[in-house]
């Protein structure tokens, strides 16, 4: 069997990965450099979590990020616009929510049997803090720990002031650069194509600047250009820098009333902010929103900007599903590290047909196309 990878994040790797393994013929296609659009990020491993942001509480967040400057709307996908207004207020049965948690299960295991074989990419599992300052967002944040099914341990710290913690002892981190690194070494047998998809077709046809293939199946793991295959998607902007040390940092921190997030690494600290509604490529925000970010850390100095578009769907969680010989895995939000190993097993499992598909996680594949990927991303 011959199938394509079309995007090389974390979660394409994941699908070469696992392919090979299985004795599978795969090409993987990246427009730019391997991982490209995932290293900005934090590398926060948070297990059973999960995000939904069709609903009241996210929404009075995002209010409250424009409000501050860190979050900014410019433009939205029309297709996740109509879709998010007609889930709003949607529930989510248990039987769901608990396929997601397996999902970042799947994902922790994963990340930690190569760190078992090899550590050099900075996996720990040394816990999460979510600080607050406002009194109303800390109450804010306990109702929604009370009312939410959740295996993840969490300990809560009250301050004099009103604001507090919660701290997940059992969430972890990694380098996302280096987990990167070591995947793209380890992809023994797999051709890589450096080159921007022009399109993909429900039959299976790959169209590139290296011309026209067809393939027994293709997984499309590229972000928000699974947009142009008919689904609901939309780009939420993110910033990540690489600082140097804060001995102050011990283990993962989210700023939770800027939405602000850093982990230590070995080599200094990764700080990621910025929550914007858009497709553009403009970066000029990143040097505000650095400086609330060394502000916050007590850190020093100007380092150089990373930017990635978190691929979201309406109502915030994942989505993996086929049609004909096109299979998806996207949408992991904030989420898209502690995802993309369980993403990218179901989606191997979908193009090998040795699982059915999940109603649930294909929830929005029924409008899968034929589509043009060329100018999907911003240049």
């Amino acid at each position: 069997m011959r199938v394509a990878v079309v995007g090389g994040g974390i979660t394409g790797l994941f699908v070469a990965r696992y392919l090979r393994s299985r004795s599978v013929e795969v090409t993987l296609y990246e427009r730019s450099r391997m991982g490209a659009g995932s290293v900005h990020a934090a590398g926060i491993l948070e297990g059973h979590n999960y995000y939904t942001i069709n609903n009241l509480r996210y929404l009075r967040r995002a209010l409250r990020y424009l409000g501050n400057g860190s979050s900014q709307v410019r433009r939205v996908d029309r297709r996740w616009l109509s879709n998010y207004l007609r889930s709003f207020g949607r529930t989510l049965r248990p039987e769901d929510l608990a396929r997601v948690a397996e999902l970042g299960s799947h994902s922790l295991r994963e990340y930690a049997a190569l760190a078992e074989s090899i550590d050099d990419f900075g996996f720990r599992m040394g816990g999460l803090t979510e600080r607050y300052e406002q009194p109303r967002l800390f109450q804010d944040a306990l109702r929604n720990l009370r009312s939410r099914p959740t295996e993840e341990r969490v300990e809560v710290t009250e301050e004099k002031d009103g604001g507090g913690s919660l701290h997940y002892p059992d969430m972890g981190w990694l380098d996302t650069d280096r987990c990167i690194h070591r995947l793209t070494r380890e992809l023994s047998g797999v051709r890589t194509a450096i080159a921007e998809v022009d399109s993909v077709r429900l039959d299976g046809t790959v169209g590139s600047s290296e011309g026209s293939d067809p393939f027994d199946r293709v997984i499309v793991t590229a972000g928000i250009a699974c947009r142009r295959l008919g689904l609901p998607i939309t780009a939420v902007k993110g910033y990540g820098w690489t600082a140097p040390p804060v001995p102050s940092l011990r283990n993962a921190v989210i700023f939770a009333d800027w939405g602000l997030a850093a982990v230590p690494l070995a080599q200094g600290v990764k700080v990621t902010s910025g929550w914007d509604f858009t497709f553009s490529a403009d970066n000029r925000r990143a040097s505000a929103l650095w400086s609330r970010a060394r502000t916050l850390l007590g850190s020093d100095g100007n380092v150089p900007v990373e930017q990635g578009y978190r691929p979201t769907t309406p109502d915030g969680l994942p989505l993996v599903g086929r049609r004909d010989r096109l299979i998806v895995a996207t949408g992991g939000f904030r989420l898209g590290w502690s995802l993309a190993p369980g993403l990218a097993r179901h989606a191997v499992d979908l193009a090998l047909d040795t699982a059915p598909e999940d109603p649930f996680l294909s929830r929005y594949c029924g409008t899968l196309r034929t589509g043009r990927l060329r100018g999907a991303f911003p240049s």
